[in-house]
């Protein structure tokens, strides 16, 4: 009998781990099919939650490229008015640039309405030039100058202020530039001090006009 238990006992316990019959059939029974079946049905799974979080993400997108432009916008609102304010500041500031100019004329000690209406061939005569002071002439030509500059600039053109100086100023050129013809003539008659012909030459230049002026009187 002891024997007998033995045998039972070995044959029992020399697999335990083997399948049983059951199991073994259940194995078996799956085909090829079913599990091709469950790897598209977890594949769809797949692709629906990523197409879910593709609608989201887009979603996403939309609203910060819709506040992008939005931001865009006003930046480009924003830069338009400080462009303007800019140009408006630098025409306010050629204007008053004009009128201390025009002031620095109109403070002088030249006439100039008598220079530019009483010439003689382009040039004035004796008697108003030994009233002309020559420093007065050279700073009165820089000022001209300077207010030529500023009236040739578009941004300025149609400014009521503005056009009510631009007379002033032709007068003041015109009559700046018969008194230094009228020095430089005299110069040619008669030999004049290097000073008086250094100031005349000055009155060209802040003209932007001495090299003609002085290939001119070389020609003569």
């Amino acid at each position: 009998p002891l024997d007998e238990n033995a045998t039972s006992t070995n044959s029992t316990t020399k697999n335990p781990k083997s399948p049983s019959k059951t199991q073994s059939e259940s194995i078996d029974s799956q085909s090829p099919n079913s599990v091709a079946t469950v790897s598209l049905f977890a594949t769809r799974e797949k692709c629906d939650r990523l197409r879910r979080q593709g609608v989201v993400l887009e979603g996403i997108a939309k609203r910060v490229e819709s506040s992008l432009q939005r931001g865009l916008r006003r930046m480009e609102s924003t830069t338009s008015r400080l462009s303007r304010l800019l140009e408006i500041s630098a025409t306010l500031k050629m204007a008053m640039r004009l009128r201390f100019e025009a002031k620095k004329i109109q403070g002088s000690c030249i006439d100039f309405d008598s220079i530019a209406s009483n010439s003689n061939n382009g040039s004035v005569g004796d008697g108003l030039l030994e009233l002309v002071d020559l420093r007065d002439l050279t700073r009165a030509a820089a000022s001209v100058s300077t207010m030529e500059h500023l009236l040739s600039d578009p941004q300025l053109r149609g400014i009521d202020v503005v056009e009510q100086m631009r007379l002033q100023a032709e007068t003041a050129a015109l009559a700046v530039r018969r008194a230094a013809a009228g020095l430089l003539a005299e110069q040619q008659q008669q030999q004049l001090s290097s000073a008086k012909l250094g100031s005349t030459l000055q009155v060209y230049f802040h003209l932007g006009e001495l090299p003609q002026a002085a290939w001119s009187a070389v020609a003569q």
